[in-house]
């Protein structure tokens, strides 16, 4: 599998949100990160976008 690097500026509260859930879950940072943005890219093709901005 190819892969790409890119770089992602958050807030720290919203990066200690995610290495919590991370954690929580038991999966690597980067694993929880590609799979939010995985569902929530197919939740954009099944016509349900959400319009909350990443840094609300």
């Amino acid at each position: 599998m190819n892969r790409e690097q890119m770089t992602l500026r958050v807030s720290p509260e919203l990066k200690e949100a995610l290495q919590e859930e991370a954690q929580r879950k038991g999966i690597s940072f980067n694993s929880l990160v590609c799979l939010i943005l995985r569902e929530r890219i197919e939740e954009f093709h099944r016509g349900k976008p959400q319009s909350r901005k990443c840094d609300e």
